[in-house]
């Protein structure tokens, strides 16, 4: 996308970004290190223009006089659909998303052919509702990646509006499932992981990417070397944020312990399931993601703690890398903050009078695995 937006800034395209918090900094210091003369930041906290520093954040009025086919605006801000609406009414042509700076910009969508087998040992389960950029460009990383292990995947399309809800146009050897209504996240997930045939299952989001070659390979390993191992998952490179995200414990209060050795497997508290592998045994043992967290949000924090209470171990392991854009969907189409403040009270009630038998499983780098008292 950078040298995408490059060449229209050469040919004349005027750059602005819209967001001047911290987000906006970084897509500005970004967007300037490329090569990309940006004029200046827009602000709906700043409608009447003001400075930033020593940059400018520009008047909004600005937005409805500039040329619509010479004016590109990168958000780098929350709330993001409703500035996309914002944006809409201008008739501005180039709006990005401060995501999709990291991807690979592209008018085309060539076929691509996955193996079929008629006995996987993984199913790999993707979910997608819009994002088709995302979605094509998390498959075409999956097919350009070795996996030696038979495999099979399932693609849950959640009523989308855009070229997912086509998707086995251009990835055959799928299995795809539209749904005419949304189910949201965790109900697509568990509605196609009842379709199935795989011992293990493969949590991939489409806005992941795939980097490495037999990663999935690498998780059966360790999987089928260890019968006590539910969940697995690796390391997340966030683009926008220039920083890995791994695994976490939880303390007294509910906060989040960072891990003191990332660089070491370990059972944790909690894994992120963007890219990771779910024993199904495991899954079907606590009936997947719990419905009461719909539409999202801290399904995936109580999966992994229902896994702990059932004997299993959330496994952190930082050989396996995976680039991860995070929020695509439901930022865009959700109150983020109601729904986080919802579900984490709920999740914290639900939980707070467990106390895990640890007995001689190993953790982690902290010992203070569930709140107690609270």
């Amino acid at each position: 996308m950078i040298r995408y937006l490059r060449e229209l800034n050469r040919k004349g395209t005027d750059v602005y970004v819209f967001g001047c918090g911290a987000y906006g900094e970084k897509v500005f210091d970004m967007l300037s290190v490329s090569g990309i003369i940006v004029k200046g930041f827009f602000d709906n906290a700043y409608p009447e223009g003001g400075k930033l520093g020593d940059r400018p954040v520009l008047p909004l009025r600005i937005l409805s006089g500039c040329d619509r086919e010479k004016a590109c605006v990168v958000i780098a801000s929350g709330g993001r659909k409703a500035i996309e609406e914002q944006l809409g009414e201008t008739g501005i042509k180039h709006v990005f998303d401060m995501r999709e700076l990291a991807t690979d910009y592209r008018q085309d969508f060539p076929v691509i052919a996955f193996p079929e087998s008629g006995e996987p040992k993984v199913s790999i389960l993707v979910t997608a509702c819009n994002e088709w950029n995302y979605t094509y460009g998390c498959l075409r990383s999956l097919s350009r990646h070795k996996i030696h292990a038979p495999y099979e995947i399932i693609f849950g399309d959640d009523a989308s509006t855009d070229m997912n809800k086509d998707a086995e146009q251009y990835f055959h050897g799928i299995k795809a499932v539209h749904n005419k209504e949304r189910m949201n996240y965790l109900g697509n997930v568990n509605n196609i992981a009842k379709l199935a045939k795989g011992e293990y299952f493969v949590l991939l989001a489409n806005d992941a990417v795939i980097v490495q070659d037999c990663w999935i390979d690498r998780m059966l390993e360790m999987m089928e070397a260890d019968a006590d191992i539910g969940i697995i998952s690796g390391k997340y490179w966030i683009p926008i944020e220039g920083k890995y995200d791994t695994a976490f414990d939880y303390g007294d209060g509910w906060e989040e312990i960072r891990l003191g050795t990332e660089g070491l497997p370990q059972s944790v508290d909690f894994v992120w399931p963007v890219a990771s592998m779910v024993r199904r045994a495991a899954w079907e043992s606590v009936g997947g993601f719990s419905g009461e967290f719909l539409p999202a949000f801290c399904e995936d924090n109580d999966l992994c703690l229902k896994l702990i209470q059932k004997g299993y171990r959330c496994v952190y392991a930082p050989d396996i890398e995976t680039i991860h854009f995070r929020g695509t969907s439901y930022e865009r189409n959700e109150d983020v903050r109601r729904l986080l403040e919802k579900n984490r009270a709920l999740f914290i009630s639900k939980w707070k009078g467990y106390k895990a038998e640890l007995g001689d499983r190993p953790r982690g780098s902290s010992q203070n695995v569930l709140a107690q008292g609270l």
